[in-house]
């Protein structure tokens, strides 16, 4: 019976002595010049490549090897011998949430993740091994995703979530390289804009359907909405900033200059103090 390349030779196995497992051994392959530590604990076979030929380093390898394996056990973390494309999924959500709680990272990121990962990610990855994932089914997922004509700027975010996976993955050393990511060209797509002529258009809009009382959703257009254009457009809010904005996030600076700080509880992007044009500050008062 021939033996598998990969397969331990039998007269190279060595047993870790001086109060360590049987179990717990040495071994070279054919396919590999470097010595492999092997070791079987609760039904599992933990198994890595000590990336030496000196059979004193990786001896010591093993037994580094071995308490790495305890100390897992002990503190009962979800990532084990076989890590799986969702457990290392999961547990980038939950290193990002601790990022989020000291305020290193943006409090949206886990909800626009998660969201990726519940759609898209995990039902195409689930079940996969992640050691098992190669360039050519990253290429295939995001030539799949590509057909429901999704924006260059959004596969770019599935691109960067498998980047942060795999990252994981490899500083948790279940994988010892990254694979290759596609590339895609992002289109560059700003947000719209008015320029001068649209803007007076839009505010001789707003005075002509106050003046003839237009009711929009059971609301009636009054003036309220057109201080609310001009103090967006001096405020440099999004709408969606907007919706959300409270008394407690707007500062009034006198200084020098007088304008408005602006501080929203979230944002689309970082959330950085947003300083207003002076006439915003008539409009807030």
């Amino acid at each position: 019976m021939t033996r598998h390349r990969s397969s331990a030779i039998p007269d190279s196995i060595t047993k870790i002595t001086g109060g360590y497992p049987s179990k717990l051994v040495i071994f070279q392959v054919e396919a590999s010049p470097y010595y492999w530590v092997r070791y079987f604990t609760k039904g599992k076979i933990y198994r890595k490549s000590t990336k030496t030929t000196n059979k004193n380093e990786a001896i010591a390898f093993a037994k580094v090897f071995y308490e790495d394996i305890l100390l897992k056990e002990r503190n009962s973390i979800p990532l084990g011998s076989s890590p799986s494309f969702e457990r290392c999924a999961k547990e980038l959500l939950i290193k990002q949430e601790e990022l989020i709680l000291r305020g290193e990272r943006n409090p949206l990121l886990n909800q626009k993740d998660t969201r990726i990962l519940k759609l898209d990610l995990l039902p195409y990855f689930r079940g996969y091994d992640i050691k098992e994932i190669k360039y050519k089914n990253l290429e295939d997922y995001i030539s799949g995703i590509a057909k429901r004509n999704l924006a260059s700027a959004t596969i770019k975010k599935h691109i960067n979530l498998l980047g942060k996976i795999f990252n994981l993955a490899l500083r948790e050393e279940l994988i010892e390289y990254i694979p290759p990511m596609p590339k895609i060209k992002v289109i560059d797509s700003p947000r719209g804009w008015f320029n001068d002529d649209e803007y007076d258009h839009l505010k001789k809009t707003v005075f002509k359907l106050i003046e003839n009382k237009v009711v929009v959703r059971y609301h009636l257009i009054d003036d309220e909405i057109r201080l609310l254009i001009t103090f967006m457009v001096n405020a440099f809010l999004r709408p969606s900033d907007i919706k959300n904005l409270r008394n407690r996030n707007i500062q009034i600076v006198d200084d020098e200059d007088t304008f408005l700080r602006i501080q929203t509880d979230s944002s689309k992007t970082i959330n950085h103090p947003i300083v207003s044009m002076p006439a915003g500050v008539g409009i807030y008062r």
